[in-house]
């Protein structure tokens, strides 16, 4: 899905993915995680700040209840995908966030979280189609926390992210020719992918 002409801050809707890709560059925020963590870390906790939006949104239209999260990391492994019994799409991996902060003595500390996410039907595709291990990626979904009964009789459970938007950041420039206009398709939950729009 192609972005109009107008991308500006204030033409997008706070809750979705694009409002925060717009205020960073993608290449200007990879270059500084690669050579500046400091930095790359103080610009990520700047446009977290933009999250006073949604809060906004919430108290205008009396939304007192709201299970919404924003991940930006990377991928810890390829995607695995499968159909279900009803004809579904399903597509899961894994993804790793990192927060930066001093401790007590002023040390430099480095903290990893691990995400599981799930993705339905038309963003299976996409990730199916693209998601590699070690690419960035913007997820925008619903925590959801699951149990079952195993074989073996004992009692398993599971919190994962249900993605609703996902967000790939742009390839590495290569020297092949490519078409200026050409992106990767953003495509929201429940929508139907046309694969023969895809260039594999």
């Amino acid at each position: 899905m192609k972005q109009s002409a107008d991308t500006s801050v204030s033409n997008l809707n706070p809750l979705s993915s694009q409002y925060f890709l717009t205020v960073m560059d993608w290449e200007v925020l990879r270059q500084w995680e690669r050579e500046d963590k400091e930095r790359y870390n103080q610009e990520i906790t700047r446009n977290r700040q933009k999250l006073l939006i949604v809060f906004k949104n919430i108290i205008k239209y009396k939304l007192m209840n709201l299970n919404k999260c924003f991940l930006l990391g990377r991928t810890t492994g390829d995607v695995e995908s499968k159909v279900t019994p009803t004809g579904q799409k399903v597509a899961t991996f894994n993804m790793a966030t990192n927060r930066y902060y001093k401790d007590a003595q002023g040390n430099k500390k480095e903290e990893v979280q691990f995400h599981r996410i799930i993705a339905w039907t038309g963003l299976a595709e996409v990730c199916s189609s693209y998601l590699k291990k070690g690419e960035i990626v913007l997820i925008v979904g619903r925590i959801q926390n699951r149990s079952w009964e195993a074989k073996d009789g004992s009692k398993r459970s599971v919190t994962e992210i249900v993605a609703e938007d996902v967000q790939l950041a742009p390839k590495p420039k290569v020297a092949q020719p490519q078409t200026e206009d050409e992106e990767i398709p953003i495509i929201e939950d429940g929508q139907d992918l046309d694969l023969s729009s895809i260039n594999f």
